[in-house]
C-alpha cells in the first residue's frame, strides 16, 4: 500500500513541474553573478526572461552599454544574487510541498505563480497546472524560455526561391586546388634498400714457423727457464750377499745423478768480481843505476 502511494506522488511531482525545471536548477546553481559579467552574459543567452527578473533592468543596462556608477552595479549585483537563491530556496521547497498524498497543493502553488510571476513559474510548473491553479495567467506572457543558447528569429513561414539561372559575373569564382589524377600525382623518390651491416673480419696473417706476434704464448717463452731434466733413477738398496764381509768395505751404490745441460746463469746470479788492477813493475836496487852509468862510462 505504502509503496503504490509513493508511486503515485513520483509520478504527480512528475506531472506537476516542468520539463525545463532540472535544467533551470543546474544553471542557478552553476551562476556567479558579483564581478561576472561573462557568466550573467551567458545566462542571459540561454535563459533571457529568467535573467531579466534575476537581474533586473538597471544591471542589464550596464551589461549592454557599460557601467558609470561602480558602486551601484555593485549593489544590483548584490540584489540579484539574492534573487538567485530566493528561486533555488523555493524550487527546494516546491518538490515537498506541491503535491501531497498524489495531490496537488492549489494554494501553495498559487502563492508561487503570484511571487513569480509567469516567466520564472512556467519553468518551475507544469503550464496546465498553471492554468488549472491561475487561469489566464499566462495568455498575455510571451514565449517561454526554452534553455537553448541558440535562438532563430526567422519566422516558419518564410519561404525560400532559388533562382535556377544565375548571371556568369555573379557566380562564385571556383577557387578550391583542383583534384589530379592518381597516375599524375608527384611521388617521392624512394630510396634503395639499405643493406644490413655487417661486422668487419680482422685482416688475416701469413703463418709462420715461429711464435707469431698475436699467436698466444708468444711472449710466454723464457730465455732463463730450466730445461727438462730427466728422471732420476732410483736405486734401491741390495741385501747383504755375504754375511761375514766387512760392513766398512761395502760401497753403496753411487747416487750422483747424471748430468744434464748446464744452466745459463741469469745476470743478476753471477757474483760481483772486483776488477783487477795491472800490476807495476819493482823498483830497481839502490845504487842500480850508478853502477850501470859506471859501466857505460868505463
Amino acid at each position: 500500500m505504502e509503496d503504490e502511494e509513493e508511486e503515485a506522488r513520483k509520478r504527480a511531482i512528475k506531472a506537476a513541474f516542468s520539463e525545463r525545471f532540472e535544467s533551470f536548477q543546474d544553471s542557478l546553481l552553476l551562476l556567479y553573478i558579483k564581478n561576472n559579467l561573462s557568466g550573467r552574459n551567458k545566462f542571459r543567452e540561454k535563459w533571457p526572461h529568467a535573467a531579466n527578473y534575476v537581474f533586473g533592468p538597471e544591471l542589464v543596462n550596464y551589461d549592454d552599454h557599460g557601467v558609470t556608477d561602480r558602486n551601484h552595479r555593485s549593489n544590483l549585483e548584490e540584489e540579484a544574487e539574492n534573487r538567485r537563491i530566493d528561486i533555488l530556496n523555493v524550487i527546494d521547497e516546491a518538490t515537498l510541498k506541491s503535491v501531497k498524498s498524489g495531490s496537488l497543493e492549489f494554494e501553495y502553488i498559487g502563492g508561487v505563480l503570484d511571487h513569480f510571476g509567469p516567466d520564472i513559474s512556467r519553468l518551475i510548473y507544469a503550464e496546465n497546472i498553471i492554468e488549472r491553479v491561475r487561469p489566464g495567467m499566462l495568455k498575455d506572457s510571451g514565449p517561454a524560455d526554452t534553455g537553448s543558447s541558440y535562438s532563430s528569429d526567422i519566422p516558419e513561414d518564410l519561404n525560400f526561391t532559388v533562382a535556377d539561372d544565375i548571371d556568369d559575373n555573379l557566380k562564385p569564382i571556383e577557387t578550391s586546388v583542383p583534384k589530379l589524377a592518381p597516375e599524375n600525382l608527384p611521388q617521392e623518390p624512394q630510396e634503395a634498400p639499405k643493406a644490413p651491416m655487417q661486422a668487419e673480419q680482422p685482416p688475416a696473417f701469413e703463418e709462420d714457423d715461429g711464435p707469431g706476434l698475436f699467436e698466444p704464448n708468444a711472449f710466454e717463452s723464457d730465455p732463463y727457464a730450466k730445461p727438462d731434466q730427466p728422471e732420476q733413477a732410483s736405486v734401491e738398496p741390495q741385501p747383504f750377499s755375504d754375511p761375514d764381509a766387512n760392513i766398512q768395505d761395502i760401497k753403496a751404490p753411487s747416487q750422483d745423478a747424471p748430468k744434464g745441460p748446464e744452466e745459463p746463469v741469469r745476470p743478476e746470479e753471477q757474483p760481483f768480481m772486483a776488477e783487477e788492477k795491472p800490476s807495476q813493475p819493482e823498483a830497481p836496487p839502490k845504487g842500480y843505476y850508478m853502477d850501470l852509468f859506471n859501466k857505460v862510462a868505463a
